[in-house]
């Protein structure tokens, strides 16, 4: 019947569509991880404080004056780890880890996966912030993530003017008037 056999079509155009979409993506991947270097201690920092200028705390109150990077992406805060350590020499135990959960993620399985994913021990997370979920809600949440959020800390005001001080030398050098 003709009607089926345009539905198959369709169906075997979409297949091949998406088929070579794939790989159009898989070749521009190889292609690009061909030109990415290891990062050298420059592009870590450059990376870190680009990292912290998109994610980070950038409060002017003195009482909040803290290191804190928040992302769903265990990638990027593993660049901000990284930076955290080998550029701005703070020891791994004085990072700390606070989760932000939607009530019905399991504390203990969004604890294991970031533990695992950032390398940070159990004893190195704060009390995660619990949300309400909404679960009534024909709209809730619909990009919702399953671990929830990390908050990757550093309780040292030091680092955190330093940190602000980087920024603030790269947008003046560069005549970029992002933070006043």
């Amino acid at each position: 019947n003709i009607e089926n056999r345009k539905r198959l079509g369709r169906e075997h155009s979409r297949l091949t569509r998406f088929s070579n979409i794939t790989q159009a993506s898989k070749e521009l991947s190889d292609k690009c991880k061909k030109e990415i270097l290891l990062f050298s201690i420059r592009d870590l920092w450059i990376a870190g404080l680009m990292v912290y200028a998109g994610e980070g705390n950038k409060t002017l109150r003195v009482s909040g004056q803290h290191v804190e990077v928040t992302n769903s992406d265990s990638s990027i805060l593993r660049i901000f780890i990284s930076f955290l350590i080998q550029v701005c020499g703070v020891p791994k135990d004085k990072i700390r880890i606070r989760l932000m959960l939607y009530e019905d993620i399991k504390k203990e399985e969004a604890e294991k996966y970031w533990s695992e994913e950032l390398c940070i021990p159990f004893n190195q997370f704060q009390k995660p912030f619990i949300k309400p979920s909404y679960t009534n809600l024909p709209h809730r949440h619909l990009r919702r993530l399953k671990y929830g959020t990390a908050h990757v800390i550093v309780y040292d005001v030091k680092i955190y003017r330093k940190i602000m001080g980087w920024l603030q030398a790269i947008y003046e050098y560069n005549n970029l008037d992002y933070i006043k």
